[in-house]
């Protein structure tokens, strides 16, 4: 598990808000929950129901928010399923 702990700025948080329509530390939280409630820690069903949101954006023409629904994901897979990979 990965434990960043740079201290964020006014611009790092209004970064994360348009990328993940979150803060890094939600997002980071979210994960965590997940964890603590899905059998063997799998995360990557974490990453899919970020993924149908995103399609289900798509479909709705939500496509700002799709985009940070993928944002979601690809930071899930970097920082903890990959992560964990190596």
């Amino acid at each position: 598990m990965t434990t960043d702990t740079k201290v964020k700025t006014t611009q790092d948080l209004d970064w994360d808000l348009q990328c993940y329509g979150m803060s890094e530390g939600a997002l980071r939280d979210v994960v965590s929950n997940c964890e603590s409630n899905i059998a063997l820690g799998d995360i990557t069903m974490l990453v899919a129901s970020f993924m149908s949101n995103a399609q289900e954006e798509i479909d709705r023409g939500m496509s700002d928010r799709a985009r940070q629904s993928i944002n979601c994901a690809k930071f899930i897979l970097f920082k903890y399923v990959y992560k964990e990979a190596e």
